[in-house]
C-alpha cells in the first residue's frame, strides 16, 4: 500500500534530520530506508534529503525556507 502526499512528507521530514546528522554510511542507510518507504527515485530522494527544510536568507530580514520545487533561475535565461 502507497503511503499518501502527508505521510510521505512526515516521513521526509523525519529522516532528513536523521540524513543531515548522519556520517556517509548512515547516509546510504537512510536513503535506502526512506525509498522503500515512500517509493521515490534514489536520486530525487537524495536531493529531497539534503534540502529539505533548509534556510536562505535572501536579503537582511527575508528568509526562505526551501522546498523540493524552488529553483534558482540561470542568469541571462530570461526568455
Amino acid at each position: 500500500m502507497r503511503l499518501t502526499m502527508q505521510e510521505r512528507k512526515t516521513v521526509t521530514k523525519a529522516m532528513a534530520q536523521q540524513y543531515r546528522r548522519g556520517s556517509k554510511k548512515d547516509k546510504g542507510v537512510v536513503l535506502t530506508q526512506f525509498v522503500e518507504a515512500t517509493g521515490y527515485n534514489r536520486v530525487y530522494a537524495a536531493r529531497l534529503l539534503r534540502n529539505h527544510g533548509r534556510r536562505i536568507v535572501v536579503n537582511p530580514g527575508i528568509v526562505v525556507e526551501a522546498s523540493a520545487r524552488a529553483r534558482r533561475k540561470a542568469p541571462g535565461r530570461d526568455k
